[in-house]
């Protein structure tokens, strides 16, 4: 019988061997597909960081065009605003030189002239009106004949011919002397006469003294030097009017945003590096490059997003693979666990068979004894079977129900794992228990040593589960909470930036996924990319505005508006500055000239930190 044992044990030992040959044939195409598979996971890695350094550098490049692109356009505005300071300058000019022309230009002012207009002609009435009333002299000379005439005591000269006729006119006396002959005097006794004579005497002393600053006694020159000033002045409005339409800042105001301007360009050629092809195009059409330009943005644009969606398809499959290789592994783990745990018994039979040699029974006592025992090991493997079924259930079920928790669900597969390779230990060591000992109570206590760490696991699952629970869900109760009201602010914040045909819909992480335009719903990630940072950028605002509800929070924005054309822009900002009131935004930029219209704005160069 004992020959009979060892002749069944060695049977078992060579059963055994077999299966453990069966296995590493099984083995043996699944490390050749594991290896294949972690060659493709290898070869994949390396194209997807090919693929991110194709991106920065791809970026790098949109950068500097950018760049570029921009410093053109501020180069391009430079020109048209220096055109304009000359014409500016040139009406300052004009305006200077008017002014001293004017301030040189003495004239009578309107009031004034219209005063020495009403003197003039009642003057010049007056005089007439003492012509057709005064005394009429006429003379004929027979023989020729000269002498002196006094015409109200103004002397006058004459010399007449033989039969040559003259006539004077005097107001209220006149003396003739007539050379060697004599003289003869003749006297009005009109009183009316000589008031009108002295009212004229103090009308032509009032001219005089009104005409006295002007250089002229003329009446046409002094309405000639009136018209001048006129003209001077309306001259001088126009050119102030031209001034005002043109600009309404000061020329020294003027002339410094240009050279802040000129700064600001030659800081941005400085950013380019000299071996750049996008620097210096000087002597060249900067409208026809600043087009080349812009299609290059529009070329590179559509580069890094082949390059990011080759990137994304590249991620994906290494996960897939990933998650086959780890399968793989599984398997493989479990082969070699298996191929342990035969040796092990294998080993263990062997030396089973060695003691039936030596324990000195007889063959009735070994019948009973192993009899006894081999009834003890079948109930206790029953048992094991049991608590086997229960711990395989209890390790894959946490497993199923806690594939979607991140690090502490890993953390549990990690254990898991630590768990299944310390269960393979057990089993072995349970196998050389069996094997080597007659005491049943070490078996007992090692079991029962398992079934508390088996407790112990299942109350560690227990406290996942419920935390992955609760964390679900708070998180589904905040997103059914806050996505109504975010995408609806959102929603009227786009309205404001692109108008009312584009509204915008989230996926279930809160976040926006696709936009509708003119009823047609189209992923994000085909809009244009100053579309898309406008729409990140309004999700923040809203995001943060939702949030200060009860307190202001602080809402940091890196850059936000890099590629918004001008139009959009004036929205956004005034968009910003509407958020502003109810919270704090920092925006960190490299082009502050964009956000110079925010007036409330606190503007703080990285230079003054």
């Amino acid at each position: 019988d004992k020959i009979k044992e060892i002749n069944k044990n060695k049977d078992e030992i060579q059963k055994i061997q077999s299966d453990i040959d069966e296995i590493n044939q099984k083995l043996v195409p699944l490390k050749e597909q594991f290896k294949l598979l972690d060659g493709q996971i290898q070869e994949k890695d390396d194209s997807l960081r090919k693929a991110h350094s194709d991106i920065q550098k791809s970026l790098e490049e949109k950068n500097i065009v950018g760049i570029a692109h921009s410093t053109l356009k501020d180069e391009i505005t430079l020109k048209s605003f220096k055109d304009t300071f000359k014409e500016i300058s040139d009406y300052y000019d004009d305006l200077k030189s008017h002014q001293k022309t004017y301030n040189r230009l003495i004239a009578p002012s309107p009031d004034e002239l219209q005063k020495i207009e009403k003197l003039y002609q009642n003057i010049h009435d007056t005089q007439t009106r003492l012509q057709s009333i005064g005394l009429s002299i006429e003379a004929t000379a027979h023989p020729s004949m000269s002498g002196e005439i006094s015409l109200d005591d103004e002397k006058t000269s004459f010399s007449l011919k033989n039969n040559e006729n003259i006539s004077w006119t005097a107001s209220q006396s006149f003396k003739v002397k007539i050379d060697q002959i004599g003289e003869f005097k003749v006297r009005s006794g009109s009183q009316d006469v000589q008031e009108m004579k002295d009212r004229l005497r103090e009308m032509q002393d009032q001219y005089q003294e009104l005409v006295a600053p002007y250089g002229t006694d003329k009446l046409n020159q002094l309405q000639e030097l009136v018209s001048q000033k006129g003209s001077l002045e309306k001259e001088i409005e126009r050119t102030k009017s031209l001034l005002e339409k043109k600009s309404d800042k000061s020329k020294e105001d003027l002339q410094k945003e240009i050279i802040a301007s000129e700064n600001k360009i030659k800081m941005n050629w400085d950013k380019i590096p000299d071996d750049s092809p996008y620097k210096n195009f000087e002597n060249q059409e900067k409208n026809l490059i600043r087009e080349e330009l812009s299609q290059k943005l529009n070329q590179l644009q559509e580069k890094i997003d082949a390059l990011t969606k080759n990137r994304n398809q590249l991620d994906e499959q290494i996960t897939e693979d990933r998650k086959d290789a780890q399968k793989l592994l599984k398997i493989i783990t479990n082969f070699n666990q298996k191929v342990h745990g035969k040796v092990e018994r294998s080993d263990a039979i062997d030396k089973g068979l060695s003691r039936l040699e030596k324990d000195g029974l007889s063959q009735e006592e070994r019948e009973d004894k192993l009899n006894k025992l081999s009834y003890k090991l079948e109930q206790k493997s029953r048992a094991w079977k049991v608590y086997q079924a229960e711990i395989e259930e209890k390790e894959n079920q946490p497993l199923g129900e806690f594939e979607g928790l991140k690090n502490k669900v890993e953390r549990l597969k990690d254990d898991i794992r630590t768990q299944e390779l310390n269960e393979a230990g057990w089993k072995s060591k349970l196998q050389m228990i069996i094997s080597q000992s007659m005491d049943t109570n070490a078996i007992e206590e090692k079991l029962e040593q398992l079934q508390n760490k088996e407790k112990e696991l299942q109350t560690e699952a227990d406290a996942l589960k419920l935390l992955f629970e609760l964390t679900t869900f708070y998180r589904e109760n905040t997103i059914g909470e806050l996505s109504e009201p975010i995408r609806k602010r959102v929603s009227s914040d786009l309205e404001k930036l692109l108008g009312p045909k584009y509204s915008l819909k989230f996926n279930k992480k809160m976040k926006p996924d696709t936009i509708l335009a003119n009823g047609e719903e189209a992923p994000i990630d085909l809009l244009s990319f100053g579309t898309q940072e406008q729409v990140w950028c309004l999700f923040r605002l809203a995001l943060g505005n939702i949030l200060s509800s009860d307190e202001k929070q602080l809402v940091v924005l890196d850059d936000p508006l890099v590629n918004t054309d001008p139009v959009r822009m004036h929205h956004a900002l005034q968009i910003l500055e509407d958020n502003a009131k109810d919270m704090q935004i920092i925006v960190v930029t490299c082009d502050v000239d964009k956000y110079n219209s925010l007036k409330d704005a606190n503007f703080i160069s990285m230079d003054a930190i």
